[in-house]
C-alpha cells in the first residue's frame, strides 16, 4: 500500500519508490522493536495487585457511557469497597487480586483463579494475543498485555517476529514466560459493581511494575499513576467491546468520591468526600443480585445511548435531573445524613426506567413491593449499582425506621 501511495506521489514507475518503500519499512520496523522489559530485580518475584470493587449511590445510567460522557459532561457519587472473605474468617479485604511473574516455560500462561470459573490457557502463537472473541474468560488477561505495553497492537500481523522473539527480549533470558493469575474473591462476574474494569485496572497496574513502568513493585498504587491505568482500562473495553462506564475503572481510587467530567473531557476529574461516612454506607447499603439475564442487559444498554439519540424530550430532562440528584447526594454525604439518601435513590430508580425501559424485571418488581409491603414507606428504598437491574441492585435500609 505505501508503494501505491509514493507512485502515485512522486509519479515515477517503481523504481524509486521502491527504494523509499524499503527505507520505510527498516524505519518502522526499527521503530516497534520491543523496548519494555523485565527489571533484573523482579525476575525472580511475584507482583500482587489487589483493589476493591466500586459501588455507585447513583444508578449511573444517565451518566455512565463513554460518548454520553464526552458529549454532554456526567458526574456519579462513587465509593471503594472491599468485601467479606471466606478464605479469611470473612474478613474485610480487597477483593481483586492480580499477580504476575516469569516461568520456566516460553508461554504465556493466563490462569482464572475465579470460584465457578477458574481455567488456564497457554498461549505459544502471537495471533491468539489478539483474538478477544475467543476463550471470552481469558479476554481481560490478552488485552491488558496489549494496552500495557508488553505486547502492543503494532504487532498484530505482524509475521517478521514470533511470541518466542518477544518473550526473550522482554525477560532476557531464552525458555522463560509469563504467568498472569486473576482472582476475584467473593464476588460473582457480573455482579454489577464494576468487576471486569476493576479487574483490567488491576492488572494493568500489576503488569506495569512487572514491566519497570511504574515508580515501585510493592503492592501499593501511587495516586498519581493511577489516571494512567484508567485510561488504558478505556483502552481495553474497546479491545474487547465491553460496555463499561468512563468511572468503572476508577475503582482503585480509594474512598467516597464525587467523579465528574466535562464536555470533551475523557479521563474524570474527582472529589474525596467525607471518609468518615463509609462505614455507615455499609451499615445501611446491602447489594443484592437482580436476576436479569445477559441478553437483557445488552437490550438495556443500547436503550442507554439509542433513546438518547432520539432526543427524546423526557429521556433527556431523566438525564439532567440524574446529575442534579447526584449532587443533591454529595451534599447529604458531607453532612452525614446517610439514611436520606434513599430518598433520592428512589427518584433516581424511577429515572432509570424512563431512560432505559428494559433495565427491569418481574422478580425485582416482586421483591421490591414485598419488602416495602413488609417493611412499610420509607424504611427502604431501592437503587441499582451496575449496567441494569439484574446486573446489580442495592438496597437501602434506614435502620433507625
Amino acid at each position: 500500500r505505501a508503494e501505491i501511495y509514493l507512485k502515485a506521489a512522486l509519479g515515477q514507475d517503481g523504481v524509486q519508490a521502491k527504494a523509499i518503500k524499503e527505507l520505510l519499512d527498516k524505519t518502522l520496523k526499527s521503530s516497534l522493536k520491543h523496548t519494555l522489559k523485565v527489571p533484573v530485580s523482579l525476575k525472580d518475584k511475584v507482583i500482587t495487585v489487589k483493589s476493591g470493587v466500586r459501588l455507585e449511590l447513583n444508578s449511573g445510567v444517565g451518566n455512565d457511557h463513554v460518548n454520553l460522557a464526552l458529549q454532554m459532561g456526567a458526574n456519579c457519587t462513587n465509593f471503594t469497597m472491599e468485601v467479606k472473605n471466606e478464605e479469611t474468617g470473612n474478613q474485610y479485604d480487597l477483593p481483586v487480586v492480580t499477580k504476575v511473574r516469569v516461568i520456566n516455560e516460553p508461554v504465556i500462561r493466563l490462569l482464572s483463579l475465579t470460584k465457578g470459573y477458574e481455567g488456564k490457557l497457554d498461549i505459544t502463537d502471537l495471533k491468539d494475543i489478539f483474538e478477544y472473541s475467543q476463550d471470552r474468560q481469558f479476554s481481560l488477561h490478552k488485552a491488558c498485555l496489549v494496552a500495557s505495553g508488553i505486547i502492543p497492537e503494532a504487532f498484530k500481523d505482524r509475521t517478521d517476529i514470533t511470541l518466542k522473539n518477544i518473550l526473550e527480549n522482554f525477560i532476557g533470558e531464552s525458555g522463560k514466560g509469563i504467568e498472569i493469575s486473576i482472582d476475584v474473591k467473593g464476588v460473582p462476574p457480573q455482579s454489577g459493581l464494576g468487576t471486569s474494569s476493576a479487574i483490567a485496572t488491576n492488572t494493568l497496574a500489576a503488569l506495569a511494575k512487572f514491566s519497570g513502568q511504574s515508580k515501585t513493585d510493592n503492592p501499593s498504587i501511587d495516586l498519581d499513576e493511577i489516571m494512567l491505568f484508567v485510561a488504558r482500562t478505556l483502552y481495553v473495553e474497546q479491545l474487547t467491546e465491553a460496555l463499561g462506564g468512563w468511572q468503572d475503572a476508577c475503582s482503585m481510587l480509594p474512598g467516597i468520591k464525587l467523579l465528574y467530567t466535562r464536555p470533551g473531557q475523557f479521563l474524570p476529574d474527582y472529589k474525596r468526600v467525607n471518609p468518615g461516612a463509609q462505614k455507615d454506607i455499609e451499615r445501611f447499603v446491602k447489594v443484592v443480585r437482580g436476576g436479569l439475564k445477559r441478553a437483557s442487559i445488552s437490550g438495556a444498554a443500547w436503550q442507554f445511548t439509542g433513546l438518547y439519540a432520539l432526543r427524546s424530550e423526557p429521556i433527556v430532562k431523566a438525564r439532567k435531573r440524574t446529575r442534579e440528584i447526584v449532587k443533591e447526594q454529595m451534599q447529604l454525604i458531607e453532612e452525614g445524613k446517610i439514611a436520606d439518601l434513599g430518598r433520592l435513590e428512589e427518584e433516581d430508580t424511577k429515572l432509570r426506567l424512563i431512560i432505559a425501559p428494559a433495565a427491569y424485571n418481574e422478580y425485582f418488581r416482586r421483591l421490591r413491593i414485598g419488602l416495602i409491603q413488609r417493611l412499610g414507606e420509607g424504611a427502604i428504598y431501592f437503587g441499582a449499582c451496575g449496567s441494569t437491574y439484574g446486573a446489580g441492585n442495592k438496597i437501602i435500609i434506614n435502620i433507625e425506621r
